[in-house]
């Protein structure tokens, strides 16, 4: 029962006689009680309030703070970006089939390419070539489980982003298209592998895009499609493999590319 219905009826039993005049002390007592109850009680729910939001200050204890959306890793200078950068590129198919082609050497600053292919009795595997077009470029060989033989193209990481310059633009010396190209083609120069012999390597480098076409002295005679080369961990495509066979008097030989994505592109620029 509320307190003006307690108050209405206990008026009504101190109804005054006629003609006498109603106090109206009772009704300002009763009045003044109830406010007064109801300001105690909203005290009290704030007090509650106040107590039970961070208890012991854990609040602020919990508090990530103001974060930068330009470093979402938060290491504060975007050094971990590169840090935990990682490039590992390989074939998806066919014989050499999750052969390691593509990745990074991110203590010297260099971008490898491997190039698998069978091997020639030509080759000196214990060689080691410079390329004197690219500055810390280099060529050098590894020996591959299967007992292929890998042709390794290091290169410089400012001068895979910027490309070659001063070469004219070229396709595949039999005249066909850079398979995974756009355009089919980029600026080459031919760095010769073996002394005395026409064995050379043809590299093809625009832009953050590079590619290289190995010449046999045999026929390969078995087209193989572009392959992709993808990465082990995140499965993008990050170029292609091709064995190209002998048109007329070009001779075929062993081709990979290697285009990647703008945002590593990006990541590799601020670090260098």
């Amino acid at each position: 029962m509320g307190l003006l219905q307690i108050f209405s009826k206990s008026e009504r039993r101190r109804t005054p006689k006629r003609g006498s005049t109603p106090s109206t002390q009772p009704f300002w007592i009763v009045l003044s009680l109830w406010i007064g109850l109801i300001g105690a009680m909203a005290g009290c729910g704030q007090g509650f309030q106040a107590q039970n939001q961070c208890p012991g200050g854990a609040c602020q204890a919990n508090d990530p703070g103001p974060t930068d959306p330009s470093d979402p890793a938060g290491s504060g200078d975007g050094s971990d970006t590169w840090k935990n950068l990682e490039v590992d590129g390989a074939i998806s198919g066919g014989r050499y089939a999750q052969t390691p082609v593509l990745s990074l050497d991110k203590n010297k600053k260099l971008l490898k390419l491997r190039l698998p292919m069978i091997p020639s009795p030509y080759l000196i595997l214990t060689r080691e070539i410079p390329v004197a077009e690219i500055e810390g470029a280099k060529i050098s060989w590894e020996s591959l489980p299967d007992g292929s033989v890998a042709m390794v193209l290091s290169l410089p990481l400012d001068k895979y982003l910027k490309g070659l310059t001063f070469a004219r633009r070229d396709k595949l010396p039999n005249g066909e298209d850079l398979p995974g190209i756009a355009g089919g083609e980029l600026p080459s120069i031919a760095v010769r592998l073996v002394p005395g012999k026409d064995i050379k390597a043809t590299i093809y480098l625009g832009p953050s895009t590079l590619a290289v076409f190995v010449n046999t002295p045999f026929d390969p005679v078995i087209r193989t499609p572009a392959i992709p080369i993808r990465d082990r961990t995140t499965s993008r495509t990050l170029g292609y493999f091709a064995i190209i066979p002998a048109v007329g008097d070009f001779e075929g030989g062993f081709y990979v590319s290697a285009s990647l994505p703008d945002e590593i592109a990006r990541v590799i620029d601020d670090a260098i």
